[in-house]
């Protein structure tokens, strides 16, 4: 199956690290305690959207690695950054890490 967005380009595929998702579960949880799971799970979605539609224009590049044809990324959406990396000619996202700027209440 083919993952196609509607005017026919190809979605990427996202992957998050072990830590990243462990991170994220701990986050939602806290957000939940806190009554402010739904802007997190919002956030989460946008940059996960961000990741699937085009990564490329997420953020700014950090570094190249030629041999390996990866860009690593920093970018984000709302207060959620993430550093990524980022395989063109693969259509492949890696998300290395993911956390939250300034204070959003949780």
């Amino acid at each position: 199956m083919t993952d196609v967005i509607s005017n026919g380009a190809h979605k990427f595929r996202v992957t998050y690290l072990e830590k990243v998702r462990v991170a994220l579960l701990l986050l939602v949880g806290r957000a939940k305690a806190a009554g402010r799971s739904g802007i997190l799970l919002d956030a989460l979605k946008k940059l996960d959207r961000a990741l699937k539609l085009h990564p490329f224009r997420l953020g700014e590049p950090l570094y190249t690695l030629k041999l390996s044809r990866l860009e690593v990324r920093l970018g984000g959406t709302e207060f959620l950054v993430a550093r990524f990396g980022l395989l063109l000619d693969r259509r492949m996202v890696f998300v290395m890490d993911c956390y939250v700027l300034g204070d959003p209440g949780f």
